[in-house]
């Protein structure tokens, strides 16, 4: 057996991934920002932001600031 398997990282490694996933999750749900992968969960939000981008609340600028704050939703999601 191998020193990394006797000592039991492998273990650790898959439970810290797991608990990275966790907090993403949790950050997500939090603020309302969708995670970078975009799983199913947080299809919500961007179409949310895609209604409101639709929607005619707000003048010319506010039109302009809903757009530009779906962009930066697009350029954060991973390719």
């Amino acid at each position: 057996m191998d020193l990394p398997a006797r000592l039991g990282l492998k273990r650790l490694a898959r439970l810290r991934k797991t608990w990275v996933q966790v907090e993403r999750g949790a950050i997500s749900r939090i603020t309302g920002k969708a995670r970078p992968a975009l799983p199913t969960d947080d299809l919500h939000l961007i179409r949310q932001q895609v209604d409101e981008c639709l929607s005619e609340a707000g003048g010319a600028a506010s039109a302009r600031a809903r757009t530009a704050r779906l962009g930066g939703v697009y350029l954060d999601l991973n390719s």
